[in-house]
């Protein structure tokens, strides 16, 4: 009977470790920041572990996951700065890490914590993140499975480049008792429901880059399968030359830091120029605004029309969550500032988008006053959701010359997303965060896409898999795909050669030269079929002749690295 489980086991870790790589659709951003916990939302089932289910969970940007339901507490401390034991059976919620340390996940240069939830798994991915202090990014990634099934893959750049501990591992926590350490490259059974290990990067060095873990749960132990995964292509850094529709900011729970400041958006015909604001505050003398918990009122006549990039309006639309609608819509947009949504939904201002709630306390008004072109949304003391004492006062005015101008006095939202910005909506591309606080002036304009590069196909051993360039300017005549074996990451300003906002990432030691029709070009590569260049690392980047694009006329795009393997 033992032997016919334990052949029972390795057939499913043969399963697993098939499936075992990269889960490529990454899903929905939360967030990113240093030594932040991050709520990931609902698991998308009941996620069995040490004999109870978990329904949520919460991501520390240090690398790993809290589980959670309604029944225990909600985890706040990201656990800096190394991976410990000591932590990991202390916590009040079991952990689940598969890489547990000083990780800095920095939204400006790309990074972010991403979660999918779904019927099937729910997928937790930190993209770009980086060792504290340290600037090589890499990328690891958690499966939860309705089995309880838990699966670790890292990247090939998965390294300890920083003092102090890794920690890789699961555990009920509560006080739970420390077993012996695993060696998880190592197929074989941890005998506890808490299991780690550690690597402390000069006597243990990390030895699971490239490869995937999976815990598979039997009873009180877990039966642990490694299996390489090194074939894989991963972007870095931006092409240029771009512009924006939209601008935003997005603020990690707690961090939102405009409280007592104001910034106004000046229309110039395709976008907005933003700069800073003037703080004067309009005192509502209207009756408030019937909105509820997760509401949006009725239009609202500005009593002129208002000119925004992309449209013009003479009502807007108020959500009870912190944003304004230039277009009648039933999105309320609960129950966090999301950036995905922000894009692809319509025309909004969003001051203060997180989870807020008038029926807590406060008010939310609308003022006209159309004999000076003007008109004010006011919210005045409004609670964030399930926090009374978290008031939020702030303001939108719009005037008739198109100038919008958001206000804020006191504001803390601590529990949730928040994010600030203006978008036309309909899909545009994503800037990215900035720091409205310190990068001012943002300019937008046309949505104009940055020349891209991608990779279609993994570069396992004897594939032939396709270099693609897109966003091609009309007016482009000839370019060309670079490949080299050295990575520039963040890049080379390249300003100095008349190619302002553009990089170099690689060193470019061969090229594929191809003529550049507008919209976009493949270039097949074959990856040899010799086990010798497993793990090996192979960077690419295109650039193109497009004559007005910037001083020279060439533009180049991001960094493609492809590694490898398997």
């Amino acid at each position: 009977m033992k032997k016919l489980a334990f052949a029972s086991l390795l057939a499913l870790a043969s399963t697993a470790a098939a499936q075992n790589c990269f889960e490529t659709n990454f899903g929905t951003n939360i967030g990113g920041g240093d030594d932040v916990v991050l709520a990931g939302g609902p698991i998308g089932f009941n996620f069995p572990f040490n004999g109870q289910n978990y329904t949520d969970l919460y991501v520390s940007t240090n690398g790993f996951v809290y589980l959670a339901n309604a029944t225990t507490p909600v985890p706040t401390s990201a656990l800096c700065c190394t991976g410990n034991t000591a932590g990991l059976v202390a916590a009040l919620n079991p952990i689940v890490a598969p890489f547990w340390d000083d990780l800095n996940v920095i939204v400006g240069n790309g990074a972010g914590v991403y979660v999918n939830s779904g019927a099937a798994a729910c997928v937790v991915t930190w993209d770009g993140v980086v060792q504290y202090n340290t600037t090589v990014p890499f990328q690891l990634q958690v499966q939860l499975l309705p089995s309880g099934e838990i699966r670790f893959t890292y990247s090939g750049d998965t390294l300890i480049r920083a003092t102090g501990d890794v920690l890789v591992g699961v555990s009920e926590g509560n006080g739970a008792l420390l077993p012996a350490a695993s060696d998880f490259s190592v197929p074989g059974v941890a005998a506890a429901v808490t299991a780690f290990e550690i690597f402390d990067g000069t006597a243990t060095l990390f030895d699971m880059a490239g490869d995937s873990l999976s815990l598979v749960p039997t009873g009180q132990s877990w039966f642990h399968i490694a299996t390489a995964c090194r074939a894989n292509a991963k972007n870095y850094g931006t092409g240029c030359v771009s512009s924006s529709a939209s601008f935003y900011e997005s603020f990690p729970n707690g961090t939102f830091d405009l409280s007592n400041s104001s910034f106004q958006m000046v229309p110039t015909g395709p976008g907005y120029i933003v700069l800073p604001g003037s703080n004067a505050w309009f005192t509502p003398t209207s009756a408030p605004l019937p909105l509820t918990d997760d509401s949006v009122s009725a239009a609202q006549s500005l009593g002129f029309t208002l000119n925004y990039p992309g449209g013009s309006t003479n009502d807007v639309y108020v959500s009870s969550n912190g944003f304004v609608w230039a277009q009648s819509s039933a999105v309320n947009g609960c129950c966090a500032g999301n950036p995905v949504t922000f894009l692809v939904e319509g025309a909004r201002w969003a001051a203060m988008w997180g989870d807020l709630n008038p029926t807590l306390g406060g008010s939310v008004h609308f003022d006209a006053d159309p004999a000076n072109g003007a008109a004010y949304v006011t919210f005045q003391a409004v609670p964030e959701y399930g926090a009374a004492a978290n008031t939020n006062t702030f303001q939108v005015a719009f005037f008739s010359s198109g100038i919008v101008e958001i206000r804020y006095q006191s504001c803390l939202q601590a529990n949730r997303v928040v994010l600030t910005g203006w978008t036309p909506g309909g899909g545009v591309q994503d800037p990215g965060s900035v720091d409205l606080s310190a990068s001012l002036p943002v300019v937008t304009g046309a949505d104009v896409r940055p020349l891209a590069l991608n990779s279609v196909g993994v570069p396992g051993f004897g594939a032939t898999i396709s270099l693609d360039t897109t966003n091609i300017p009309a007016g482009a005549t000839f370019g060309a795909t670079l490949l080299g074996l050295v990575e520039f990451n963040p890049g080379i300003d390249l300003s100095a050669f008349g190619m302002a906002g553009c990089r170099q990432y690689t060193d470019g030691s061969s090229t594929l030269l191809f003529v550049a029709p507008s919209g976009s070009v493949s270039q097949p590569f074959s990856v040899p079929a010799n086990p010798a260049f497993f793990g090996f690392a192979i960077t690419a980047q295109s650039a193109v002749f497009a004559p007005g694009t910037t001083a020279l006329g060439a533009i180049a795009s991001n960094g493609v690295r492809l590694t490898l393997g398997f």
